[in-house]
């Protein structure tokens, strides 16, 4: 990994904690999270330093605590001081320690961490990642719509192609994960798609940026030809990685496999969490819609028979809207059909034309019950079609069965597809 980056944006005069607090005398204790000192008084340290006599020798170590009151533990702190297993702080392997009451035990020529205000910048471009698929750095590149001209940029090139035998769309994604070490509060960043020939109608792909934790910390809208450069900042507080992925969302008939490109600019952690966005709360759009009651999602179940059906995690409506975990239907007289042993009265859904669908093609979907039994039927379906919400009845029926029919190209998207008593 490439040396990092450090801009000081404000330094006030270096105080040493050794002259600066005291040492606290308490007890250690320990939960599921971690290690934390109770002062015995109802309150404990948090996010600083704070010289500590655990075992009551009169000896204190220095240790670091994060916003929760953890004790960081062989690890960097955010202000770049080493500290043990233990969560001592070390120099040149020799634990610091000060005697209760007086000035730090001169050890070794380094002052003690400082209480000060310091601001840290690292810049991902100097940075190699730790894990990196399909991803490359160069020292200028133009944006798509604008033709602007980019410098040191990150660059990710998720692929696609679509597989006409088995009538799926197959991927591979692109992505760089970064190590941050947690001491980082801000991530800033100009996302856009590179000014390349692939970019066609019909092709988009999306942007997602994770933390450590594996948690979703952000997901873009559907990135096309027509999108304009955007800027994301983040809340990465805590997350000792940050991983950027790219992922192809649509492709237009193309059976050889065809990247997307995506540009990154000016992709810099900051130690601070200045007006950050909050990270946000992804909830699964698969969860049952009936809270009252008894319900199964459909995809919980295996067809029973289909024909150019597949299950996808995320693909997009012709409205831009971002779908995941639903099932497509992507030929003429396109079908699946579940057994569901008469023990339900209701299906609901949602439905809409894939991204992508052409202007010339109309279809119709349409859901069966026992012996062919015609349940219900959608109206004309174009690439100016909404997505819809749908509830049938289906009581009494042993089996159901989706059934699409097209003049043309195109897939037609379900999601959401619950059982209900």
């Amino acid at each position: 990994m490439k040396t990092k980056k450090l801009t000081v944006m404000a330094l006030t005069a270096a105080i040493s904690m050794a002259v600066s607090a005291p040492a606290l005398a308490g007890q250690w204790k320990q939960d599921a999270v971690g290690w934390w000192y109770d002062n015995g008084n109802g309150t404990y340290p948090a996010d600083r330093w704070e010289w500590v006599d655990g075992n009551g020798d009169g000896i204190a170590e220095c240790y670091y605590f994060d916003r929760y009151g953890y004790c960081f533990m062989n690890s960097f702190t955010p202000d770049g001081y080493w500290v043990d297993a233990n969560g001592a702080w070390v120099v040149n392997g020799i634990v610091q320690t000060k005697a209760i009451g007086t000035p730090a035990q001169e050890q070794t020529n380094s002052s003690a961490p400082a209480v000060q205000e310091e601001e840290r910048i690292l810049e991902l471009y100097e940075e190699e990642p730790i894990l990196k698929n399909r991803f490359s750095t160069k020292s200028e590149d133009v944006t798509h719509k604008e033709k602007e001209k980019w410098k040191k940029v990150l660059r990710l090139e998720p692929t696609g192609s679509y597989n006409a035998v088995q009538g799926r769309l197959d991927v591979e994604e692109a992505y760089a994960e970064y190590y941050t070490g947690g001491g980082y509060g801000t991530l800033t960043v100009e996302i856009a798609p590179a000014s390349d020939q692939n970019w066609k109608y019909g092709e988009s792909a999306i942007v997602e940026i994770y933390g450590g934790d594996g948690s979703l910390l952000y997901e873009s809208e559907i990135v096309d030809y027509r999108t304009n450069a955007f800027e994301v900042q983040l809340n990465i507080s805590g997350q000792d990685s940050i991983l950027f992925k790219a992922s192809v969302c649509s492709i237009e008939g193309k059976a050889t496999r065809h990247a997307l490109p995506i540009i990154f600019r000016d992709a810099r952690l900051e130690e601070k969490a200045e007006a950050s966005v909050p990270a946000q709360s992804v909830q699964s759009e698969t969860e049952s819609r009936d809270d009252n009651g008894t319900s199964m999602e459909l995809l919980t179940l295996e067809p029973e028979g289909s024909f150019w059906f597949s299950e996808f995690d995320k693909l997009n409506t012709t409205t831009r809207e971002k779908w995941s975990n639903g099932f497509w239907l992507a030929a003429n007289k396109a079908y699946v059909e579940y057994y569901v042993g008469g023990d339900y009265t209701e299906l609901s859904f949602s439905m809409a034309p894939q991204y992508g669908f052409p202007t010339k093609t109309t279809g119709e979907a349409a859901v069966y019950g026992d012996n062919n039994e015609l349940l219900w039927k959608s109206d004309k379906i174009n690439a100016n079609s909404s997505p819809v919400d749908v509830t049938v009845d289906i009581s009494g029926q042993d089996y159901i069965k989706f059934y699409y029919t097209r003049n043309g190209d195109g897939t037609i998207l379900f999601k959401d597809a619950v059982l209900g008593e």
